[in-house]
């Protein structure tokens, strides 16, 4: 079996250093997409040339979505694991479509300003920490991915999910309701949207379960 991590949006693979540490991930294969100048059509078609057999994909936020896109052009997709992620991020299950707009037009007028603020909304308690844990630059490129995807089929897969009960980006009552007819499971913990980062022992043991 191969696991390949996917990180959350404006996140390095680092991010995931506490997971790694609980789930005793030595050598982690890792699908980057930070400040790609493709389209999210030419980055898909270009990660499921070089998919392994019998991957689990464990993608957090947009990473979890990029997974589900991943195992449906692939049949090499085992399973795939879903962190915080939604089937859609800005309307329907998702934020309310004026939050998300709102969220898009100060991204697109200052993202070094905008950066701070979604810290806050990764997690409350820990804003300095993920502020810290963010990438710097502009990413406004893969930001329109995450407006752009939209996850409403049933995979040949298996899809496991893992929702935060206080996501203020995941709304975690609609995102459970939307992932109900697609997972295979949905699991709910009590924390924000920085799940992997915060309540790693917790997430490691969700992965172990399911990987």
């Amino acid at each position: 079996m191969n696991i390949v991590w996917i990180p959350g949006w404006q996140f390095s693979a680092q991010a995931f250093q506490p997971l790694w540490r609980h789930a005793e991930v030595t050598e982690p294969n890792v699908l980057d997409y930070a400040a790609m100048d493709l389209t999210l059509s030419q980055w898909l078609d270009k990660q499921v040339q070089h998919l392994d057999q019998d991957t689990v994909l464990v993608g957090w936020s947009l990473g979890g979505m990029l997974a589900c896109e991943l195992a449906k052009r692939s049949s090499k997709v085992q399973k795939v694991l879903a962190i915080c992620a939604n089937t859609r991020f800005a309307g329907g299950p998702g934020l309310a479509n004026i939050v998300a707009d709102s969220f898009m037009s100060r991204y697109q007028r200052n993202p070094a300003i905008t950066r701070k603020k979604f810290a806050a909304l990764v997690d409350r308690q820990q804003v300095s920490e993920i502020e810290n844990s963010l990438l710097d630059g502009n990413h406004l490129n893969t930001l329109e991915w995450l407006y752009e995807l939209n996850i409403t089929e049933e995979l040949a897969c298996p899809i496991h999910v893992l929702l935060a009960e206080q996501d203020q980006l995941v709304p975690v009552t609609s995102a459970q309701q939307a992932w109900q007819p697609l997972a295979q499971t949905v699991t709910i913990l009590s924390g924000e949207h920085s799940l992997p980062i915060t309540s790693a022992a917790a997430v490691a043991q969700w992965v172990g379960l399911h990987g």
